[in-house]
């Protein structure tokens, strides 16, 4: 990823210390280079992105992409004029944490249904707490930092290049190439703010790197960072919240503040989670400046200065609107006697069930004849109670499924449809992510705070894989496994502690105290699904321990788990997606098909990152049967069978809506997978790689890209062929560790000065397959 600093009027890169930095982003049509229309730069000209769906996470990337800080807002309707010329981005879809605008989700270069007037802008926070200066370069220089109203240096003490390192990508200008010590640039003047700075190099910014301050505001405190504290309550853990900053105590501003934010401030005390996000100076008014105004916290900030604001001490507040928290806080041995300290080993002396710790609450489902479906509800101050559906969804049944073992969600009801319960109503508003360890860790209104009643009791459905039958107990029996449409056995042969210990923790048994053999609970009927398993005793699934399947659907596979191919297309990283479940290949329809489902199917084949997630059978109408729809994945699933769906089966498409994935690299003309030239696809096209400079590294960073092991060689001069169409990349410099071979140092996608003769390939070590 390429980065400037400055941006120029004109002209599409420029030369920083011997570095070519390719200005493919840029904000315009503003005094300010950190805020402005935003515009890329593709196919030779300048275009602009289109405000659907624009909103503050895509500006993030926008300014931490140009080094400009935090971004402040995300403008619309051309709120720094109207542009011209393409519009190259619409519909953009950003997590925050991206590393260019274009790795975001969108439509696809080009793809838009808007016009100027819809042109996105951003507002960043600036960059004028570094600098380098006393030189004729913007990346190179003397480093001062701005605090306090006053700019200073930093002392050379422990100086070395990861520290060089953390400014130059804070500054947007690449890779380190010298720390320079004992005032290499000239001595400065006013305060040193830093010494015996120690960065691990990948820091957003150097004053997040351990350091020694040289003028601490407070004892303790950097002065580059804020100290927050709760006041005016007699807990620790709830009050007014106040911020350290420039020698004194202030206060912030209630504009937006909300449960995200009130997280962050308890999760920075060690208070736990949030209960409540207090409003209009709930704990009284303070006093001196007010520090904060409009913060806006995802909640996984590590300090609630990292979040969004205006900027310190710019508010239009007064103290009558003064935030304040209520945290859960975290018990002590003075508030709980009878036990010790929560998260390690003990006997609570009143446990609210048996085997549970009162310091978290249990969970169960009732009201089905299944113990993988029913109405949720929670054991909280020694009675049951049920969860309000308002905002229930699907990842919130999937983290009852997964606390209580019971596989994927499959729905998550409504409308007390297993029934209402009777008692306290414990959660409402629940919203979690779906990996979260326990239904209390999601966000919700706090515990018993509701406007419900037991008419909107909230249920799940688990996918349910796994039991144990025949036995009196839960936990104990003969193991079965639902494939198929139907429950099968498995195969004592080589059956033992850590294969036991797998199922218990699915089941959420526990410890395995014994691997029974020879039918102990009685023969099974059926097909046997499993045999010869041979678990670590860590994996989360007993279908994902090594094993022999009885009846394979396909060579080399098991019939637990689907198969996936791309074909209709000349290589293997694209195609149409075709899934083999119960003896034959189907596809899957494109119904909410996007980049992030491509992702899974990318990655489960190792064909690097996606590029394009193709819909309406662009690689032509498959047959036979339409196995999944609805496909709804994170992108870090390790099968695309892993995702939401519909169900196996369950649709209503036709093959006309066949989807499709094009993945970012692959090895072409030769006989093996893991060795060719490299090709790359941008912009929908395939391109080769330019062998200028080309090397172990390089080639490495491709081997690992596609899941081919070690590289052995790095090919030059065509030795697997000339490719044609575009040569994508040149001069490229890996470390040898990037996740693609696009993130490393090049040129720039489409410059070189190369010709076919020179494209690059690989040969790797291999894929290596273990067949029982």
């Amino acid at each position: 990823e390429w980065r400037s600093s400055t941006l120029a009027s004109g002209g599409q890169c420029v030369m920083t210390t011997g570095i070519l930095v390719m200005l493919s982003l840029r904000l315009v049509n503003s005094d300010s280079n950190c805020s402005g229309r935003v515009e890329i730069f593709h196919s030779g000209q300048w275009g602009t992105v289109c405000d659907d769906s624009w909103g503050l996470n895509d500006a993030q990337v926008v300014c931490q992409q140009l080094g400009c800080g935090r971004a402040v807002s995300a403008t619309q309707s051309a709120h720094f004029g109207e542009g011209s010329g393409p519009i190259w981005l619409d519909n953009v879809q950003c997590l925050g944490n991206e590393s260019s605008i274009t790795d975001c989700v969108h439509q696809g270069l080009g793809s838009h249904n808007c016009g100027h007037h819809e042109d996105a802008g951003v507002i960043c926070e600036g960059t004028n707490s570094l600098r380098l200066v006393n030189s004729d370069s913007n990346c190179s220089g003397r480093v001062e930092i701005f605090h306090s109203g006053q700019w200073g240096t930093v002392c050379d003490d422990s100086w070395g290049l990861n520290d060089a390192q953390v400014v130059c990508q804070q500054l947007g200008c690449g890779r380190a190439v010298s720390a320079t010590q004992s005032a290499h640039f000239g001595e400065g003047s006013g305060p040193i703010w830093l010494d015996n700075v120690q960065c691990l190099g990948n820091e957003s910014s150097i004053i997040d790197c351990a350091n020694n301050s040289v003028s601490p505001t407070s004892p303790g405190q950097n002065p580059l960072s804020s100290a927050v504290r709760l006041v005016n309550s007699d807990s620790n853990c709830s009050g007014t919240v106040e911020i350290f900053h420039s020698g004194q105590w202030g206060t912030v501003c209630d504009d937006r503040w909300d449960f995200s934010d009130a997280q962050v401030v308890c999760q920075q005390l060690g208070c736990g989670r949030a209960v409540s996000a207090k409003l209009s100076a709930h704990f009284g008014e303070g006093s001196g400046p007010i520090w904060l105004d409009d913060v806006q916290c995802l909640g996984n900030e590590s300090s609630i200065t990292d979040c969004v604001h205006q900027g310190l001490g710019s508010h239009n507040c007064g103290h009558h609107e003064d935030a304040g928290v209520i945290c859960e806080a975290t018990p002590t041995i003075k508030a709980l006697p009878q036990t010790k300290f929560k998260g390690c080993a003990n006997n609570s002396v009143s446990p609210t069930s048996p085997g549970q710790n009162p310091l978290s609450s249990a969970v169960r489902l009732v009201n089905s004849d299944s113990n993988c479906s029913g109405r949720v509800e929670i054991f909280h101050s020694g009675q049951w109670g049920t969860v309000c559906d308002d905002s229930w969804g699907l990842s919130d049944a999937q983290v009852v499924c997964q606390q209580l073992g019971c596989g994927r969600a499959v729905s998550a009801t409504q409308s007390a449809h297993f029934g209402e319960g009777s008692g306290p109503i414990w959660l409402d508003n629940v919203q979690c992510l779906g990996n979260e360890s326990s239904i209390t860790d999601c966000v919700h209104q706090g515990l018993g705070s509701h406007n419900c009643g037991h008419h909107e009791d909230a249920g799940v459905i688990c996918e349910g894989k796994l039991r144990l039958v025949n036995s009196d107990s839960n936990c104990s029996g003969r193991v079965e496994i639902f494939h198929s449409g139907q429950w099968g056995t498995v195969c004592d042969d080589r059956w033992g502690l850590n294969d036991a210990q797998v199922v218990c923790q699915q089941l959420g048994c526990g410890r395995a105290v014994s691997a029974t053999q020879s039918a102990h609970f009685g023969e099974g009927s059926g097909p046997i699904w499993l045999d010869n398993v041979q678990c670590l005793g860590n994996e989360s699934s007993i279908t994902d321990c090594a094993n022999n399947s009885v009846s394979p659907t396909s060579p080399g596979q098991n019939p637990l788990s689907s198969a996936v191919r791309l074909v209709n297309s000349d290589s293997n990283c694209s195609g149409r997606v075709e899934i083999f479940h119960s003896g034959q290949w189907g596809t899957v329809c494109d119904d909410r098909w996007g980049l992030s489902d491509a992702q899974v199917v990318c990655q489960q084949l190792d064909c690097g990152r996606a590029v394009s997630a193709t819909q309406s059978a662009h690689f032509g109408e498959g047959s036979g049967p339409i196995w999944l729809d609805d496909v709804q994945c994170l992108g870090n699933e390790s099968s695309i069978t892993d995702c939401v769906h519909q169900g196996l089966g369950s649709h209503n498409c036709g093959h006309h809506e066949d989807a499709g994935v094009i993945c970012e690299v692959r090895l072409v003309n030769s006989d093996s997978n893991c060795s060719g030239r490299v090709e790359i696809f941008q912009y929908g096209h395939w391109g080769t790689v330019c062998d200028d400079s080309w090397g172990l590294s390089d080639a490495q960073v491709v081997c690992q890209q596609l899941g081919c092991g070690r590289a052995v060689s790095a090919k030059l001069s065509a030795h697997f062929g000339e490719g044609s169409g575009p040569i994508w990349l040149d001069d490229v410099q890996c470390l040898g560790n990037e996740s693609s071979i696009t993130d490393c140092v090049h040129q720039g996608l489409g410059s070189h000065n190369c010709g076919h003769n020179e494209d690059a390939g690989v040969i790797c070590e291999g894929k290596c397959i273990i067949l029982f």
